[in-house]
């Protein structure tokens, strides 16, 4: 646990302007790397009050995620094992509601008969068709089995018209 504190601790100056503004869906592993993980949307009944947080409606009723605004969050999400961040492509508004879709995520994985060379071959075609659409993706590496594109978007972007640009 100390190790990934420390970890998050050194690279919150890079990981703070991603997650800033937007709701975290976490991946825990509360009894450790060798036990299965599950994802979190709902902020624990036992957080600590400083932490910012905002509601989304599901079909299952309302979520309260966390917002980190911080060191002092990511150590927290460290302290309680949420070892994967996972955020949408877009922040809440001032008044809490959502807001335009500000990037763009293309998500590559490996499938049956489909290795990570053939997604890094997708993923330059896509970076050649986005860059003729005025986007200039950067790739991410998943760590464990695929790659993503990230590419910031124009403002006034739904994120209907964010799913529109992928599908496309």
């Amino acid at each position: 646990k100390g190790e990934v504190i420390h970890y998050f601790t050194r690279i919150a100056p890079l990981m703070l302007p991603h997650l800033a503004g937007r709701p975290v869906t976490r991946k825990r592993w509360p009894e450790g790397t060798d036990h299965p993980p599950f994802f979190a949307k709902d902020l624990e009944a036992g957080a600590p009050a400083w932490i910012a947080r905002e509601s989304i409606d599901h079909s299952s009723g309302a979520k309260t995620y966390p917002i980190v605004t911080g060191v002092a969050t990511l150590v927290y999400l460290a302290q309680v094992a949420s070892l994967e961040l996972h955020v949408p492509q877009w922040r809440f508004t001032s008044e809490g509601t959502r807001g335009d879709a500000d990037r763009l995520v293309l998500d590559l994985d490996p499938g049956p008969g489909v290795g990570l060379a053939e997604c890094a071959e997708v993923a330059r075609w896509a970076r050649e068709i986005l860059g003729h659409m005025g986007l200039h993706p950067f790739p991410v590496t998943s760590g464990s089995k695929g790659l993503q594109l990230y590419a910031a978007l124009p403002p006034g972007q739904s994120s209907e018209s964010a799913s529109a640009i992928a599908h496309e």
